[in-house]
């Protein structure tokens, strides 16, 4: 392997981690909005429901990403587990948990607008629709050859 790849592997799997490193923030964020009271639920509620969408974009997200399929969705490639394949000059395991990294902040961002006003199963249920279709597939209109890559 050469040092750009290398170099490059490594910058692109530093900004993932200070992208997750984010998760705090805004848990912090959204337990001061709401009442003191609820403080460890909000923080308990956003690792679990990031551990289940953790899961979820594993098993269809990333496949409905940079999977074969049309402009709209990818419809191949589940349950990622080809670590070494390339993806615009990145191993597999770094786009993979690069992908993984802004969908979980996307999610706990989308969790900040209805902190306190839905129960833990609410959450759930939003944490595997949101990782399993709301990100992959925008992602996949932008990164993996979709309508938006198309028009350039």
């Amino acid at each position: 392997m050469d040092e750009l790849f290398l170099m490059n592997n490594l910058w692109v799997m530093v900004c993932a981690v200070l992208v997750l490193l984010m998760q705090g923030g805004f848990i912090l964020l959204e337990a001061g909005s709401t009442r003191m009271k609820n403080a460890g639920h909000i923080a308990g509620k956003t690792v679990f429901t990031i551990g289940i969408a953790s899961l979820v974009f594993w098993a269809v997200g990333y496949g409905f990403i940079y999977g074969e399929g049309n402009l709209f969705i990818g419809l191949s490639d589940f349950f990622f587990g080809d670590f070494t394949t390339m993806f615009d000059g990145l191993a597999g395991s770094v786009d993979f948990f690069f992908q993984l990294a802004f969908a979980a902040i996307a999610l706990t961002i989308a969790f900040g607008g209805f902190a306190e006003r839905a129960k833990l199963s609410a959450y759930i249920v939003f944490a595997v629709l949101f990782s399993a279709f709301v990100y992959p597939i925008v992602a996949h209109w932008i990164w993996g050859d979709g309508w938006l890559a198309e028009l350039g």
